[in-house]
């Protein structure tokens, strides 16, 4: 059996080839990032997490289904503000941004924004001037495609962009710097008009978006991967998705010098209803991929792909690590400020259930379930999520939007508050390091005047010395992941990886 037409907005059909089938009424998925290190100098630091909700009842933000949540930081003060869009109360359209002020969320109406649904957003500096924008594509209240560029003020207010580029539904919309000239492209994928679609824009120094010619794999309902392959610093693509043949796809592009061809080797599995990750799994300085999916056999699956020498190789093992999802999100976040990537994941598990859990990293290419933050967050399929340090206190904080168990779309946002306990010190030194990644400069704080810091690649090879400086600039090193080594006056060292975009 293959799927025969477009899903009505209300009712979603989904089919296997054999015996799956599942039958459910829907009511409608330049970072920054703070690291924090403590170096303990003599004695033992252990690290404890916890996660609350923060209440949204009186923010005027609806509950969102069949879209994307991201965060933004709008100017540039560290504390951030939030993006939903999708398919509101009673599926109708709904984008808005809420602003974080006096310890709570109001919607921001500074800010008037089209209404889309089944909508895909992404964040950059499209115009280089130092602020976020962002361009979001969906379906308007007249059930068009069409695809907003907006961009920042520089005061927070973001103001509409006209752009050629297509309007997709039920896909995904990605910013990414693909032939190094430091404007942003785009990639999207999805329903454009009657048929699936997959088309990639160069932006030239003018602003303007340029169709490019290349041919990429049409497909809905999958996730769009910027991943450096090859470790050449230019970044590739990985689609995933329902593709023009009625059957789950995967198709990995290889980026020669800004432009894409297909991989004459493909060897990850075709998924759709996808949501990917990317994160050093092994520890070896190149980028593996997480994907959770409908595989080839209609079976909702959670899987690590390790990347040899650019080529991926599945881990089989690593399906025993995770929940089996589907129709979900997975966001790389490092929840516990311990330098090593964890994974967040949400969606539909085999029986139905949604689930949302955190998988923290254990060092050694493995994960262990955090129940304890888990349950504190909400269950939830056709989702999204995004992390980012929103009350700027040096941890990673949730933005999750979905449908719940209880049938009900949902919206939430989840405080970290980690905190760190030292014992049986006798002199201790906080340093932070930040942004990371970062794409200019690092900020280091807390290190004392005689510090020395070096900078390594992942051949192991310095390519940068500095002594005492707090702010190290970046600028001139190739993009990919670098450990920072900071030698402190009484001789200990710390090593901490960063990536530089």
């Amino acid at each position: 059996m293959v799927l025969n037409g477009i899903f009505n907005l209300k009712l979603l059909f989904l089919f296997s080839l054999n015996k799956l089938y599942l039958l459910k009424q829907i009511i409608n998925n330049m970072k920054k990032q703070i690291l924090i290190v403590t170096l303990v100098l003599i004695g033992l630091t252990t690290t404890a997490q916890n996660i609350t909700e923060i209440s949204l009842d009186n923010s005027n933000i609806d509950n969102v289904i069949y879209g994307e949540s991201i965060w933004l930081d709008s100017t540039n003060d560290n504390i951030y503000e939030f993006l939903v869009s999708g398919s509101g109360s009673a599926n109708a359209e709904y984008t808005a941004i809420a602003k974080y002020e006096e310890n709570v969320f109001l919607e921001d109406i500074n800010n008037s924004l089209l209404a889309l649904s089944n909508a895909s957003a992404d964040k950059a500096d499209f115009n280089n001037d130092g602020f976020i924008d962002f361009i979001i594509t969906g379906s308007d209240s007249s059930g068009n495609a069409i695809t907003k560029l907006y961009i920042n003020d520089g005061f927070g207010v973001y103001n509409d962009f006209s752009t050629i580029i297509v309007g997709a539904t039920f896909g995904k919309i990605r910013a990414v710097d693909l032939n190094k000239d430091d404007l942003m492209d785009v990639v999207v994928t999805g329903l454009m008009g009657s048929a699936y679609g997959a088309k990639l824009y160069y932006q030239n120094e003018y602003g303007e978006f340029i169709e490019s010619s290349t041919s990429l794999m049409a497909n809905y309902f999958g996730d769009i991967t910027l991943i450096d392959v090859n470790k050449d610093t230019y970044m590739d693509v990985i689609l995933t998705g329902f593709d023009s043949s009625y059957a789950p796809n995967t198709k990995l592009y290889i980026n020669t010098n800004g432009v894409l061809s297909e991989a004459s080797i493909q060897s990850i599995d075709a998924y759709y209803f996808t949501g990917t990750g990317v994160l050093d799994v092994d520890n070896d300085g190149d980028d593996d991929i997480i994907i959770s999916g409908t595989n080839s056999n209609y079976v909702g699956e959670t899987t690590l792909y390790i990347n040899e020498d650019g080529e991926f190789t599945k881990d089989t093992n690593s399906t025993a690590l995770f929940d089996q999802v589907y129709f979900g999100d997975l966001e790389i976040v490092d929840f516990n400020n311990d330098g090593f990537d964890d994974i967040f994941s949400t969606g539909q598990d085999d029986n139905g259930y949604y689930i949302s859990k955190l998988y923290l990293n254990n060092a050694n290419g493995s994960f262990t379930y955090d129940e304890v933050n888990s349950s504190v967050i909400e269950g939830v399929a056709i989702s999204s999520a995004d992390w980012e340090d929103f009350d700027n206190d040096g941890d990673k904080d949730l933005l999750l939007i979905g449908f719940g168990n209880d049938g009900n779309n949902k919206t939430k946002v989840y405080r970290n508050e980690t905190t760190s306990l030292s014992v049986t010190t006798l002199s201790e030194k906080n340093i932070t390091v930040y942004p990371n990644p970062t794409n200019t400069v690092l900020h280091v704080k807390g290190l004392e005047t005689t510090g020395e810091i070096s900078i390594q690649n992942s051949l192991g090879q310095t390519v940068l010395k500095a002594n005492g400086l707090d702010i190290i600039n970046v600028n001139t090193l190739e993009s990919g992941v670098y450990m920072l080594s900071i030698e402190t006056a009484l001789n200990r060292k710390e090593t901490i990886k960063f990536i530089k975009n």
